[in-house]
């Protein structure tokens, strides 16, 4: 597998640094659309149907700093170019597809 390595925050460290709260709401927003002509889910069931808008779970730069929440806003190919849900000031990151965990798989 391949990861793509980016730096998710300048100097002050990670979303999770010290003496911020953990992340918390309920994820992102959107109706889960069925058919080929309504908007995606806010929740991909697979790591192919991952795309922009979508809520996804990221890894920190530092796995000491956890996993967050995090906003597809691009997609090239198998990166996704992801924005911190909770800390939208921070740089962008860049993520394999299969590097990233996903909310409410599919069941099947």
């Amino acid at each position: 597998m391949v990861a793509f390595a980016g730096a998710a925050a300048g100097s002050d460290g990670s979303p999770g640094k010290a003496g911020s709260a953990a992340p918390d709401g309920n994820g992102g927003s959107g109706s889960g659309g069925g058919d080929a002509n309504s908007p995606p889910s806010a929740f991909p069931q697979n790591w192919q149907e991952i795309a922009v808008g979508q809520l996804v779970i990221a890894q920190e730069t530092e796995p000491s700093d956890g996993w967050w929440e995090a906003i597809v806003v691009a997609v090239d190919g198998d990166a996704l170019i992801l924005q911190w849900r909770d800390y939208p000031k921070l740089p962008k990151i860049k993520r394999h597809r299969t590097a990233v965990a996903l909310l409410k798989p599919s069941a099947q």
